[in-house]
């Protein structure tokens, strides 16, 4: 699935959540060769199509918050993993 089909999945689920300044962000970075949902692994290949910007991934145990991929480069993108398990 394409950024676009994920915009417009997300757009009709939660149309609250995405602006139109958010897609159009969106549909500039270069998403090629990522596979959605995004696994942390193809994190490398988004920092690295994607000039200047980082991200870190956080998950959360129901007690804590923990590093699942951090970044050492500043102004980075913090995400939040939630998982169904």
């Amino acid at each position: 699935m394409g950024i676009n089909k994920s915009i417009e999945s997300s757009c009709d689920e939660h149309a609250e959540r995405i602006d139109k300044n958010l897609q159009k962000q969106a549909e500039e970075l270069k998403w090629n060769e990522i596979q959605f949902p995004v696994s942390l692994s193809d994190i490398d290949k988004f920092e690295r199509r994607n000039e200047g910007l980082y991200v870190n991934v956080f998950g959360y145990d129901g007690d804590k918050i923990y590093p699942l991929r951090h970044t050492k480069q500043k102004h980075t993108i913090d995400l939040l993993l939630i998982d169904d398990d």
